[in-house]
């Protein structure tokens, strides 16, 4: 793990955070998904510039939220942010669920971002879009659990208890939700919308945009606007 490199691309108040989270073999298990990407017989998603983008995309001074989802899209569309599509890409079925509780929620707007696949806007607002793995081999859905299970894990233990005890969290899928204890408070535990698709049927999302709304209104905290 490149600690220079890490601060300069996710600045100091993220830094200290991320640091924190570094124990035990965290390191050593990170740099194998690492030197993945220096080999040249494989294809690791999303692009190395791209694997921090859910922390250089939320500011720690807004963090409110964590979606946290399994891991970034094996085919080419992971952008670095769980569930946004990169350009170039068709939406996935994922998103396409996503979308649609969106506007099934909020029937009269129109958010063009959510439509192109887009949700830097959340996290502009607070909301970190974190993976559990923030890599994976190109075609192998989890082959990176491996190397990001134990940082992720330490990473919500450490900035639920000691550093926001009030941050909402959801987790999309039962690897997402096994990272988080179950004496945390405010959770959210939602299925993932690909479990959805396999079954032909709308995905189960629990009206999590109004849930996260009505906990932060209640806590006097400026509410998404999703």
């Amino acid at each position: 793990m490149n600690k220079k490199g890490l601060l300069t691309i996710v600045g100091k108040d993220w830094f200290e955070i991320l640091n924190k989270s570094f124990v035990g073999d965290v390191e050593f298990q990170i740099d194998g998904a690492r030197a993945q990407y220096a080999r040249t017989d494989i294809k690791v998603y999303p692009d190395a510039n791209d694997v921090w983008r859910a922390f250089v995309e939320c500011p720690l001074d807004k963090l409110k939220v964590i979606i946290l989802a399994q891991d970034p899209y094996p085919n080419g569309e992971a952008s670095g942010l769980c569930f946004e599509v990169k350009d170039g890409y068709k939406i996935t079925p994922s998103f396409n669920q996503l979308a649609d509780a969106y506007n099934e929620t909020y029937p009269q707007n129109f958010n063009t971002n959510i439509m192109d696949g887009k949700l830097d806007g959340w996290a502009k607002q607070g909301v970190l879009l974190l993976n559990s793995a923030l890599t994976v081999q190109a075609g192998q859905p989890g082959s990176h659990k491996k190397y990001w299970e134990g940082f992720t894990k330490k990473f919500i233990e450490f900035i639920k208890r000691e550093h926001n005890c009030s941050l909402i969290i959801v987790t999309i899928g039962k690897p997402a939700s096994d990272l988080v204890p179950e004496s945390f408070d405010s959770v959210i535990r939602l299925e993932h919308p690909a479990y959805a698709c396999r079954q032909n049927r709308k995905w189960k999302y629990q009206d999590f945009f109004n849930t996260i709304n009505q906990n932060l209104k209640i806590r006097n905290k400026v509410e998404i606007e999703w």
